[in-house]
């Protein structure tokens, strides 16, 4: 018992420390955008979760110098990502305008029924599976990193991910089944 609350008083401990040292985390972050020249909003973005990060792993730091070090680190890797996420943005936008360019309207008008379709039947889900559904489709977010920013467990996650995805299966098929009668 006193073990256990000792381990408790080391970890608040820590937290008073981390949350001391989190300004000078996030300049550090900042800085490191800066250098990258990343976009003011997408900066902000990448020390917040530079941030969140950190804080995932503060019990494990032996002190505020590795915490910092490991900031300028994260915070890079993060610019990289940003990188490389615009580039497949990027390829990922020109198949689609170089797709619509030879649709005929009636193909275009399609798929705009079809795209409206499918975000109604994704925003009636419940809240927490669509949440996490477009954190992990549209952000491409892993599972770990929607637990720590939902608060729940990695499990939950996977568990909630499959059945959004199993109910929008079964509505595409149902609509599918309608369509071609």
């Amino acid at each position: 018992m006193i073990i256990l609350s000792l381990s408790r008083y080391i970890s608040r401990m820590k937290q008073r420390e981390f949350e001391q040292i989190a300004g000078q985390l996030r300049k550090k972050a900042l800085q490191t955008t800066g250098s990258y020249q990343i976009p003011e909003d997408s900066g902000e973005d990448i020390a917040q979760d530079t941030l969140l990060k950190l804080w995932l792993h503060h019990t494990e730091f032996s002190t505020a110098e590795d915490c910092l070090r490991l900031a300028g680190h994260i915070a890079r890797h993060l610019c990289i990502d940003h990188f490389r996420n615009r580039k497949r943005l990027s390829i990922l936008e020109s198949q689609s305008v170089a797709d619509e360019t030879h649709a005929t309207p009636y193909d275009q008008l399609v798929s705009l029924e079809t795209g409206e379709w499918l975000e109604t039947r994704m925003q009636a889900l419940p809240s927490k599976e669509y949440e996490i559904l477009r954190l992990r489709q549209t952000e491409q977010k892993s599972n770990a990193e929607i637990a720590a920013l939902l608060g729940i467990g990695k499990g939950s996650v996977a568990t909630l991910l499959s059945k959004a995805r199993k109910q929008l299966f079964e509505e595409i098929k149902r609509k599918n089944r309608y369509e071609n009668r």
